[in-house]
């Protein structure tokens, strides 16, 4: 039982500490510039999966970034937020890629201690029932053992709803977008996107090794910006380098200008033809 409290506690620590992640800073890739040759490129990069409605990349108008794949800007703490799933007031911190697996584990060690708590006051108020207790003393063991019901039923309400977004592989954020959406949001989430099925869904949020999933240790592997969808295949590139791109639009656009003042116009391997 001590062990199981102190599970707790270190969960809530680890969470509530552990930054949930952010959009890298110093890196020119995610810096917003409103005039980028890249945001007018659909297919490009490719490891971008969300785009705007438009096909435009998404991008905070706060932060003044480009967004990577579920992240979201939370206004309370004022930052993008790498797979954001929500702000929880009572660890005074977001719940995002890098700490949602405390705040998970914290769901599941309350609900196991508030369950203790029930049972073992279960006899307890039996024997006040049967036994006169003074009327103070009577007060308090009753609103104990409301009070665990209550939590209990509250708490294992969100360690179900959690469970299934875990097992989904989709966050608070992208369950409501997916069924709720708001006729006026930027993009529209695509249903099981990220689902790689039961095993690859527990590994993406508890970790690679299964014996550590119950324990606050083996975070999962990750930078939060890159994230593998059913749709990848045997051998693409999880990422590509933005600068690279942005170098071949360039020598690509330079090339079209030459050959067009040289009056060519035929395809690659034809520069003989004339416009």
């Amino acid at each position: 039982v001590n062990g199981i409290t102190a599970m707790l506690f270190i969960c809530y620590a680890r969470g509530m500490c552990t930054s949930p992640g952010t959009i890298p800073a110093g890196d020119r890739n995610w810096d917003y510039q409103a005039e980028d040759l890249l945001s007018y490129l659909p297919s490009l990069p490719s490891f971008i999966k969300e785009k705007k409605r438009s096909g435009e990349r998404r991008y905070c108008k706060w932060c003044s970034k480009y967004k990577p794949d579920r992240t979201h800007h939370c206004r309370t703490c004022k930052r993008c937020i790498l797979k954001m799933d929500h702000h929880c007031p009572w660890m005074y911190n977001c719940v995002g890629f890098f700490n949602y697996k405390y705040f998970y584990l914290l769901l599941l060690y309350s609900l196991i201690n508030l369950l203790f708590i029930i049972i073992t006051m279960a006899e307890t108020v039996q024997r006040v029932i049967e036994i006169p207790t003074p009327f103070l003393t009577r007060c308090i063991i009753f609103f104990a053992e409301t009070l665990a019901v209550v939590l209990a039923f509250i708490v294992s309400l969100g360690f179900a709803y959690h469970t299934y977004l875990l097992t989904n592989a989709m966050s608070n954020i992208e369950f409501w977008e997916q069924n709720d959406p708001k006729p006026d949001a930027e993009s529209k989430a695509t249903p099981g996107l990220y689902d790689l099925g039961l095993y690859n869904n527990l590994k993406a949020s508890l970790g690679n090794q299964p014996l550590l999933w119950l324990l606050p240790v083996n975070p999962p592997r990750g930078d939060g910006v890159h994230f593998p969808t059913y749709d990848d295949k045997p051998g693409d590139r999880p990422y590509e380098d933005l600068e690279v791109t942005k170098t071949v639009v360039r020598k690509e656009g330079k090339w079209k200008q030459e050959r067009q003042e040289r009056g060519l116009c035929g395809p690659v391997g034809k520069e003989d033809e004339v416009c």
